[in-house]
């Protein structure tokens, strides 16, 4: 539970965020996928005003500075981690048509 009910939405964002991290250094982006479908779901609710109303209503806008900075950190080292396997599937895909290519050539 959050220290603050009006922070609530964006403590549920950021345990989302650090969840998909952690599936995404495992490798488990079928499971990735699922928790990012909730996360985005929850972040229309981040972004009503309202949501924005009661934070600044209660004083808690520096508290929800914090924490979105967080957020952001969180999100670039997803990046990060998604950007790598990227790299690494298209070095392995290059490497599959190059043998695949020199498999052909030898049957010829």
């Amino acid at each position: 539970m959050a220290r603050f009910p009006e922070l609530q939405c964006y403590e549920d964002f950021l345990q989302l965020s650090r969840r998909l991290l952690e599936l995404a250094e495992a490798g488990d982006w079928e499971a990735f996928q699922s928790q990012l479908d909730a996360r985005q779901a929850l972040s229309a609710r981040l972004e009503a005003q309202e949501t924005l109303d009661a934070v600044v209503h209660a004083g808690l806008a520096d508290e929800l500075r914090l924490m979105i900075a967080e957020i952001h950190v969180v999100n670039d080292r997803i990046a990060a981690v998604a950007e790598s396997v990227r790299d690494e599937l298209s070095t392995e895909i290059r490497q599959n048509m190059q043998a695949s290519k020199a498999i052909n050539a030898y049957r010829s």
